[in-house]
């Protein structure tokens, strides 16, 4: 049972697309691992990733620049980033550094 502290990366490929879902405490301790997934996916020839966001309990601003990192990289390669929201508390660290309109944000159903 995850405690909300402790921080998972889970893989979902789908035909298209594939779904990295993160769960725990997003911050600049757990960063890298969920940068080395999404870089490696890259490097495989994903054009399509989802990050699913559901399962975190926190995530700080380092988590935010990743995110707005990795959604960069998809525009400049001609390739898709989206998001899957979090909980609230998660949601509302998006709107508060104002990227919760630059990310694009899928429900949970399409993904």
């Amino acid at each position: 049972m995850n405690d909300g502290s402790a921080f998972a990366v889970t893989v979902h490929p789908d035909r298209t697309s594939v779904r990295v879902a993160a769960s725990g405490e997003l911050d600049g301790a757990s960063r890298g691992v969920l940068a080395a997934q999404l870089d490696d996916l890259w490097k495989l020839g994903w054009t399509d990733v989802i990050a699913d966001l559901r399962g975190l309990t926190f995530m700080d601003s380092s988590g935010v620049h990743l995110l707005v990192e990795h959604h960069r990289r998809a525009l400049e390669t001609g390739a898709r980033f989206s998001i899957i929201d979090g909980p609230a508390p998660v949601a509302r660290v998006l709107e508060l550094c104002g990227v919760d309109d630059v990310l694009v944000s899928i429900p949970p159903r399409a993904a």
